[in-house]
């Protein structure tokens, strides 16, 4: 399998299905329970791998399209 060049029709599909993992993975999150009060998510990413903050990037976009924000990025 080659990797999609940078204007093709593939690449824009591989970031939607990014970003409706991301609005599955947080809506599971939402469901609601009796002893729920707050939905915290905690993503980290190895900000040293480009692959894994490319990943990361991606995710920040979906958290994003579904109302959150990243409250807090600092490296460890």
């Amino acid at each position: 399998m080659h990797a999609p060049e940078e204007n093709s029709p593939q690449k824009g599909v591989s970031e939607a299905l990014d970003e409706l993992t991301v609005q599955q993975y947080v809506g599971r999150l939402h469901r609601l329970h009796d002893q729920k009060k707050e939905v915290v998510v905690y993503d980290y990413v190895d900000g040293c791998v480009p692959m894994l903050a490319a990943m990361f990037n991606k995710r920040q976009r979906g958290y994003e399209s579904v109302g959150y924000s990243i409250a807090q990025n600092r490296l460890l």
